[in-house]
C-alpha cells in the first residue's frame, strides 16, 4: 500500500502538526494572532530590575494588556496581564461541578477547585523582565538586555559548593523546588568530556574559555540600536564570541553516540523503516525519505529563511540540510558534506536569522513574546545539522558556526528567562519565594484560568456562543467528577516555550555551555512544578475542545512532554540524568502533590500521555456550560484519531513518536511498546495503516519539532 502524503495540508499544519501551533491561536475570530501572543511588560520592567524587587511590584498595568480584554480570549491570553485576569471572572452562573477528593496515586484523581476572588483593577508598578545576580537597587531604564561579561569560572568542586551553599541559605520552603542542588543548575562535572583530553570534565576544560560554563544569565544596561522596532532588545556581549571551538563529546556527538551510530548503520542493511511498509502496513520509509530529501538539497540547496518567509516556513526550512548531514554521518557522502558545509556557513551571514538584530525582548508596544517557537524550531534543526557534520569541519569553520549558534541561543534563553521573571523574579538563583502577577493570586489577580467556549458546536467561538467565560478543568471522569482546575500560571508553560527551551538546551550541549543547559533544565523543572498536576494532567489541557477536537489540549501537551523527553535524551548521552531523576511535590493553586499522591516526574507526564493514547486512562472533555457532566465516547480524550473541524476523514495522531528517543532512559513507561504497536501492549493499529493522514509534528514521521531526521529508524 502506498503511504498517504505525510505533509499535512497547510490548513492543518498550523493546528495539528504535533501540537506545535501557537497555543494561543484558535478558532475564535476575536483572539490575537499567533504573532501577537506575548507577555506584557510594564514600563518599569524595561529597565533591568535588581534581584531585590520591591514588594509592591506585584502586577502589570492594565494598559499593558490592551490587546486581550475580550472575554473570548484564548488560553494564551493568560499572558495578557490583569485585564485578562479580571476577564477570567466574567463567568457564567453555573452550578459547581462535583470535585474529586484529595489527590491520590490513581491516575484519574483530581484536586479541589477553590473559588475565584472578586475582580479588582490593578494599578501597581511593573514586573522585572530579568534579574541581576548581585545588584541591590534598580538601575536607570535601559533599552537593551544582555549577558554580562562573565567572571572566571571556578573549578567544578568550587562551583558545586557555591551553588549548594547558596541554595541552603534561603529560609523559604519554595527554595526547595529548583534550587536545592548543584545538579539542578547544570554543574555536574561529568556533563561532557573533551575528545582531546579524555577524562577532563567540560567545566575544567572550559575554565579559561569565554564565556565560562558556570556563568549565570544576568542583565546589564548596555544600549543597543540594532533593532528600532524594539523597546528592549538583546545586545550580544563580546564575551559570547570565542576563538576556539567547543570540545566535542567523547561519546561522539549530542544527537548521537558512536555506539548508536554503529547500530543505525547496521539497520541500513537489516531494516526496518528503510522503505514504506517494510515494518508493517502504513509504516514509513525513513531512509528513502532522508535520501530523497538529501538528494534534493544537494542539487538545489536551501537559502534558509528569507524576509518573505512566512512564520510557519521556519518549521520546514533546513529539513533537507539536516537530512543531508545525517546522510553524511551514515555514509560519509562527500557531496552531502560539501553542500551542508556551504549551507551552515551561508546561514551565518543570513541577516534574517540574526535573531538579536531582528527579534525583540520587548517590542515598542510594550510586550515581550511568548516564545519565538518557529525561529527556535529552525535553529534546533541547524544545531542538529551541525552536530552531524562537525567532526569533519575545520576548527575555523566550527568557531564560525558555534559563535552564530551561541548568539542566537543566548537571545532565545534571555528572552524566555526575562519573561518568566514576571512570575518569579529570583528564579535564576533558585529562589521562588518571591512571586509576582499570576504566581501570587493576590490583590485581585485570580489563580484560575477561564475562557469562552464553543458552546454551540460549530468549531469556533463567536457571538453565537455563551458570552461569559467559564472555568477550565483538565477533564471530567466517566462518573462526572472533574479533574484539576487549570491555573493561569500553568499557561506560561506551554508548547511554544517548550520548543524554545529544547532549542537552547540542545545548543548548550553542542557548545558545552552550562548557562544554556541550566536555563533549559530550569524551564523543564518549572513546567513539572507549575504546569503538571499529580495525576499527570497538564495546563495545556485548557485547549481541549478547540477545533472540535476533544483531545486538542492533550495534543498540545504532547509537545511539552516530547520537548522534555528529547532534552533528557540529549543530556543522558553525556551522562547527565538530571531530568529523569528530578521529582517534585511542589506546585501552586492545586498542582502540589499532597497525601498519597505521587511525586511529579517526567516519567509521570509520559505515562499519562501514553495512557490516554492507549485508552488505559479514560478522561473526557469537560464542558463547563452544561448543568451536568454526562461524558460520552465522542468527548473522550483517548485514542489517536481526531476530526479537525468535524471533518469526515480522521487524522491519526502519532504524537507518541516524539517520545520514542527517550524509550531507553524511561524504561518503566514502555514508550517503545506503544509507539511500535507491540500487540502485547496495545491494540491500536499502526498509524497510516488505514490510509488516513498521519500527523507527527512539523516534519514527517519524527518529533514534534522536526529536529530529528527520523524517530523510528534511529530509535533506541
Amino acid at each position: 500500500m502506498k503511504l498517504p502524503p505525510a505533509p499535512l495540508p497547510l490548513t492543518l499544519g498550523v493546528l495539528l502538526s504535533a501540537a506545535m501551533t501557537a497555543c494561543g491561536g484558535g478558532a475564535s475570530g476575536d483572539k490575537p494572532s499567533a504573532s501577537a501572543l506575548v507577555t506584557p511588560v510594564s514600563d518599569p520592567a524595561s529597565a533591568v530590575v535588581a534581584a531585590a524587587v520591591s514588594a509592591d511590584a506585584a502586577s502589570i498595568p492594565a494598559s499593558a494588556a490592551s490587546g486581550a480584554d475580550s472575554a473570548s480570549a484564548s488560553a494564551s491570553a493568560a499572558e495578557a496581564g490583569p485585564t485578562a485576569a479580571a476577564l477570567a471572572l466574567k463567568r457564567a452562573a453555573l452550578p459547581p461541578p462535583p470535585v474529586s477528593p484529595a489527590p491520590s496515586a490513581a491516575p484519574a484523581t483530581a484536586t479541589t477547585a477553590a473559588p475565584a476572588p472578586t475582580p479588582k483593577t490593578e494599578s501597581a508598578a511593573g514586573v522585572a523582565t530579568v534579574v541581576t545576580a548581585a545588584a541591590t537597587t534598580a538601575p536607570a531604564p535601559a533599552t537593551a538586555i544582555s549577558a554580562v561579561a562573565p567572571s572566571p569560572a571556578p573549578s567544578p568542586a568550587t562551583a558545586t559548593a557555591t551553588v549548594s551553599a547558596t541554595a541552603a541559605a534561603a529560609p523559604s520552603p519554595d527554595r526547595t523546588i529548583l534550587g536545592a542542588s548543584a545538579d539542578i543548575v547544570g554543574l555536574q562535572s561529568t556533563l561532557l568530556t573533551s575528545t582531546t583530553t579524555p577524562g577532563v570534565s567540560l567545566l575544567t576544560a572550559a575554565a579559561a574559555a569565554t564565556p565560562p560554563a558556570t556563568n549565570v544569565l544576568t542583565a546589564t544596561t548596555t544600549t543597543s540600536t540594532a533593532n528600532a522596532s524594539c523597546k528592549v532588545s538583546y545586545a550580544v556581549p563580546a564575551s559570547l564570541t570565542t576563538t576556539t571551538p567547543a570540545p566535542r563529546p567523547s561519546v561522539g556527538g549530542v544527537f548521537y553516540t558512536n555506539a548508536e551510530l554503529a547500530v543505525w548503520k547496521q539497520r541500513l542493511a537489516s531494516g526496518p523503516f528503510l522503505k514504506a511498509n517494510d515494518f508493517t502496513k502504513g509504516s514509513p520509509g525513513d531512509w528513502e525519505r532522508i535520501s530523497q530529501n538529501a538528494a534534493d538539497f544537494i542539487k538545489n540547496g536551501d537559502k534558509g529563511p528569507l524576509t518573505t518567509s512566512a512564520a510557519d516556513e521556519y518549521s520546514r526550512l533546513g529539513t533537507g540540510a539536516r537530512d543531508a548531514a545525517f546522510l553524511f554521518l551514515m555514509t560519509a557522502d562527500g557531496n552531502a558534506f560539501t553542500a551542508v558545509k556551504t549551507y551552515l556557513l551561508a546561514q551565518v551571514k543570513n541577516p534574517v536569522v540574526d535573531f538579536p538584530a531582528r527579534l525583540c525582548l520587548t517590542d515598542n508596544s510594550n510586550w515581550n513574546p511568548d516564545g519565538y517557537y518557529y525561529q527556535a524550531s529552525w535553529l534546533l534543526r541547524y544545531v542538529a545539522t551541525y552536530d552531524f557534520v562537525r567532526s569533519a569541519l575545520s576548527s575555523a569553520d566550527r568557531v564560525t558556526v558555534e559563535n552564530f549558534i551561541r548568539r542566537n541561543a543566548y537571545m532565545l534563553a534571555t528572552q524566555m528567562d526575562a519573561a518568566l521573571a514576571n512570575l518569579f523574579p529570583n528564579r535564576l538563583k533558585g529562589d521562588y519565594s518571591k512571586k509576582l502577577w499570576v504566581a501570587t493570586a493576590t490583590n485581585g489577580i485570580v489563580s484560575w484560568w477561564s475562557k469562552r467556549y464553543d458552546t454551540n458546536g460549530d468549531c469556533k467561538v463567536d457571538s453565537s456562543d455563551m458570552a461569559s467565560a467559564a472555568p477550565v478543568y483538565a477533564y471530567v471522569r466517566a462518573d462526572g467528577v472533574v479533574g484539576p482546575r487549570i491555573t493561569e500560571l500553568s499557561q506560561f508553560y506551554n508548547n511554544r516555550r517548550a520548543a524554545t527551551a529544547l532549542t537552547f538546551g540542545a545548543a548548550g550541549l553542542v557548545l558545552g555551555d552550562a548557562v544554556l543547559i541550566s536555563s533549559a533544565k530550569r524551564y523543564v523543572f518549572e513546567w513539572l512544578t507549575y504546569g503538571v498536576w499529580p495525576d499527570g494532567s497538564q495546563g495545556e489541557y485548557a485547549r481541549n475542545g478547540d477545533y472540535c477536537i476533544p483531545q486538542q489540549g492533550v495534543i498540545y501537551s504532547a509537545a511539552n512532554t516530547a520537548s522534555a523527553a528529547l532534552l533528557a535524551t540529549l543530556l543522558s548521552r553525556q551522562n547527565d540524568t538530571t531530568l529523569t531523576a528530578f521529582k517534585t511535590r511542589d506546585g501552586l493553586f492545586g498542582s502540589e502533590s499532597t497525601g498519597t499522591a505521587p511525586d511529579k516526574t517526567l516519567a509521570l507526564a509520559v505515562q499519562t500521555q501514553l495512557g490516554l493514547i492507549n485508552g488505559s486512562i479514560k478522561w473526557y472533555y469537560h464542558k463547563p456550560w452544561l448543568p451536568k457532566q454526562t461524558p460520552v465516547e465522542a468527548d473522550a480524550m483517548t485514542g489517536f484519531r481526531s476530526y479537525y473541524m468535524k471533518s469526515t476523514k480522521p487524522l491519526e495522531n502519532y504524537q507518541e513518536l516524539g517520545l520514542l528517543p527517550a524509550a531507553k532512559i524511561l524504561p518503566s513507561t514502555n514508550i517503545a511498546g506503544i509507539a511500535l504497536r507491540d500487540k502485547a501492549v496495545t491494540s491500536l493499529p499502526f498509524p497510516g495503516a488505514t490510509g488516513n493522514s498521519v500527523t507527527t509534528g512539523w516534519g514527517n514521521w519524527n518529533d514534534p519539532f522536526n529536529a530529528l531526521p527520523a524517530a523510528l529508524l534511529i530509535r533506541p
